[in-house]
């Protein structure tokens, strides 16, 4: 991702270049500088977008892309899972079947670090995703919201050979958001006086009862996404965002896998679902394998 400072700077400097402003563009003085300095750097902005389809690397060459943020992010998809150790925290995205990351899960699986915490809001179901972690003996602890689909798991839990942290979907996805946002944890009403909310604390806020949720970050996260650019902005495809973006801010390193990388300035800007500054790695995928039950219509 090119950092946004560089892009504001480089923009205004060329906003100073467009000459004085029409007469019927004139506005109030308290706004109308920040008015008029917006279309003008709005222009700068096509502008550049068109000079970098025509030539995606001199339009690099003109902006600051030496910080570590702003480097590209594509990698070999081994390269980035080697980082995961024995012990590590990892986000899953999807919901079901999309959103998945099946081909990073694989890896993972291939790799085999052990005693893992796994964060995904299913176990999938067997033969796919997260039961290949649990028929690998890889994962220690599984936190989600259900397992019903998944005998492995559920055989599992009931040996005692994993423990598994239920979490309401809703507080699931919302304890992944407020740790994106940089917060320690909100105040809920739901699960009071049931299994969920044992061992929490409490507290009164306007006369009513609550429990403390806390944030839920991961050393990892492994999502799937539609689209990549080169610096790691991404889009996904309809119900397939689902936890994937939160999942991606709350975590230390995010990896993703794309069904295409594309050139730099091919992602419109409102488009784009999740910025680059979250992203650390792109593993490009050759195919969609029939896990993934793409429907072809």
């Amino acid at each position: 991702m090119i950092e946004i400072t560089d892009i504001c700077l480089h923009y205004a400097l060329q906003a100073e270049m467009l000459g004085p402003i029409e007469p019927s563009r004139q506005v109030r003085k308290s706004s109308g500088r920040v008015r008029v300095l917006r279309q003008r750097t709005m222009a700068c902005r096509r502008i550049e977008l068109q000079k970098s389809r025509r030539s995606d690397d001199a339009f690099v060459q003109r902006l600051d892309v030496s910080r570590a943020t702003s480097r590209p992010k594509r990698s070999e998809i081994a390269q980035a899972i080697s980082q995961i150790a024995d012990g590590a925290s990892v986000m899953l995205g999807g919901f079901g079947v999309p959103g998945t990351p099946f081909c990073l899960i694989r890896e993972l699986v291939r790799r085999g670090p052990r005693n893992l915490t796994v964060i995904k809001n299913d176990a999938n179901e067997a033969g796919m995703g997260v039961d290949w972690l649990l028929e690998n003996g890889q994962v220690a602890k599984l936190i989600t919201s259900h397992i019903g689909l998944n005998p492995t798991a559920m055989r599992m839990m009931n040996e005692a050979a994993i423990e598994i942290e239920f979490v309401p979907q809703g507080i699931l996805a919302e304890r992944i958001r407020v740790a994106a946002a940089g917060m320690m944890g909100f105040i809920s009403d739901i699960g009071l006086g049931i299994a969920v909310a044992e061992g929490k604390q409490r507290v009164e806020v306007a006369g009513k009862t609550g429990v403390v949720e806390t944030a839920l970050r991961a050393d990892f996260a492994l999502i799937h996404a539609n689209k990549a650019a080169a610096f790691g902005n991404l889009t996904f495809s309809a119900a397939a965002r689902n936890f994937n973006p939160l999942m991606a801010m709350a975590a230390g390193r995010t990896i993703v896998e794309a069904e295409s990388i594309v050139p730099l300035g091919a992602l419109e800007p409102e488009n784009v679902h999740l910025t680059g500054a979250f992203v650390d790695a792109v593993v490009e995928l050759n195919e969609l394998t029939e896990v993934y039950g793409v429907v072809k219509r």
